[in-house]
């Protein structure tokens, strides 16, 4: 029916291990240094990991000559951070009046860290433990295709492995003040990974085996994930524990959804179904507002405003958390130019000649846009449909816009043509800082979009051509011209 998560999540839920020294804290700053080897950037971002909504957690730190780093945080409370370095992340845990030395071999980033100074100890521990269960994401993909005897036995084996490494962290410690918080979410973070890879199994064995998610169901025990749920608002700060709550909801609004056999036409309408189910599916009121704005704020920051106008209407009602309300409302502002009807902001490019080519150039026709990259395997296998639907509309009024974010300008136009591309092709380079990924939100690729004649939005998410965009194409093209008419 659905995959509701992404596979690339599973590190970072094994990153997400805490930190906490059973120690006084005496001061609200925390002192991370290092040095990095083989340095090959400018910069170092410390991002803050153990809050449910944070809008400005990036902490940039430049990168001297030397390979060293210096940072200063204000902190009131002990959480998760990570350090992100060349799109590689590592989870630590901090705790204001830490002091915290890092050092790294850009060329293997997770395998060298190497920590000193107060926080050492924890951080050592998490560190050691997403190396070691690092290798488990890439399993999982084939794991989803067994049946569930196998799957839940794989399950098993590695949360008790998790837990073996927990205990003998606790073995010999005091457990107090910040470190039985620390283990508190450490062993959040494993009940609410393993929970919530087992609750998935039946809509990932179905897609992945090709059965019907109808006879799967049974599988899952909804009640007995019910206890997972435990009254702790604090357990917030595991990020792991997070997406088991929202996992569980979908989850329950999943079997529901299949048993009634009901037929969504879109994944945004599917969640502002689940979201209206809230109150329904969970019990306590903290797991309540959590879920109703993070199933908000999730689906209109990553896919647009979609239907999501109801559900927004319904929660500004709430009596939420204001940093909960910060939340839906500036993922909401952040597509509220992007809205269907709004003029399309426009997109400059070249072509393989050099020529300059704007979107503005199109008024007139419809344009369907793919922005796109040489590098993306999920880019490339969308072309021959991309090309089928071109031949099967070749005169009408429609546009092929292709936006490569390629900075390799040669690599780019080789490919061009030695596939020979067609439709209109140009280039628009910085990846995800190019122009075109700042103005639309793109934060993934392929995007496709469907501009009408008058060069308005008619939306930013629009179908793949694999899935059969000719209909829609053409459905765009009658609605156009009797609009015309």
């Amino acid at each position: 029916m659905r995959i509701i998560t992404f596979l690339s999540l599973f590190i970072l839920f094994f990153s997400v291990s805490p930190e906490l020294q059973a120690k006084n804290v005496k001061g609200k700053k925390i002192t991370i240094t290092g040095t990095i080897e083989n340095n090959r950037a400018k910069e170092i971002t410390f991002i803050e990991y153990g809050l449910p909504f944070n809008f400005d957690p990036n902490h940039k730190v430049n990168i001297g000559d030397d390979g060293s780093f210096k940072l200063e945080l204000d902190a009131k409370e002990a959480m998760y951070y990570y350090f992100s370095y060349n799109r590689r992340n590592v989870l630590m845990y901090l705790i204001p009046g830490d002091d915290l030395n890092i050092n790294f071999d850009a060329k293997q980033v997770e395998a060298t860290v190497k920590y000193t100074g107060s926080a050492a100890e924890l951080n050592t521990y998490l560190k050691d433990r997403f190396v070691s269960e690092q290798p488990i994401a890439r399993q999982m993909k084939g794991m989803y295709a067994k049946e569930w005897d196998a799957y839940q036995e794989f399950l098993d084996k590695n949360k008790a492995a998790s837990q073996q490494k927990l205990d003998a962290f606790k073995e010999g410690k005091k457990i107090k003040k910040h470190l039985e918080q620390f283990v508190k979410l450490e062993q959040a973070n494993i009940d609410g990974l393993w929970s919530f890879f087992y609750i998935q199994y039946p809509t990932y064995h179905a897609h992945y085996a090709k059965k019907d998610p109808q006879d799967l169901l049974h599988l899952v025990d909804l009640e007995m994930m019910e206890q997972k749920v435990i009254d702790d608002p604090s357990l917030l700060g595991s990020k792991a524990y997070r997406d088991f709550l929202n996992q569980f909801l979908f989850s329950k609004c999943d079997h529901d959804f299949i048993k009634a056999q009901a037929q969504l036409t879109s994944r945004a309408e599917f969640v502002e179904k689940v979201y209206f189910k809230i109150n329904d599916k969970m019990n306590l009121d903290w797991v309540k507002d959590y879920l109703k704005a993070r199933v908000i704020f999730e689906q209109v920051d990553k896919n647009g405003l979609g239907n999501m106008m109801a559900a927004v209407e319904d929660y500004r009602q709430t009596d939420a958390k204001k940093e909960y309300i910060a939340a839906v409302e500036k993922a909401w502002n952040k597509w509220e130019s992007l809205k269907p009807g709004a003029m399309a902001p426009d997109i400059v490019g070249k072509d393989v000649d050099g020529n300059e080519i704007k979107l503005s150039d199109f008024k007139g026709k419809l344009v369907y846009i793919d922005v796109w990259a040489t590098w993306c395997g999920p880019c490339r296998k969308e072309i021959p449909f991309l090309k089928k639907a071109e031949e099967q509309l070749h005169g009408k009024d429609v546009v092929f816009l292709s936006v490569s974010t390629d900075d390799d300008k040669n690599r780019w136009k080789s490919f061009v043509e030695k596939e020979g591309l067609t439709g209109v092709q140009i280039n628009v380079p910085g990846g995800w800082g190019s122009e075109i990924c700042k103005t639309y939100n793109i934060g993934s690729i392929p995007r496709f979009m469907m501009i009408d004649k008058e060069g308005r939005i008619i939306e930013t998410q629009s179908m793949r051509p694999s899935q059969g965009i000719t209909p829609l194409i053409q459905k765009r093209l009658r609605d156009s011209e009797t609009k015309e008419n």
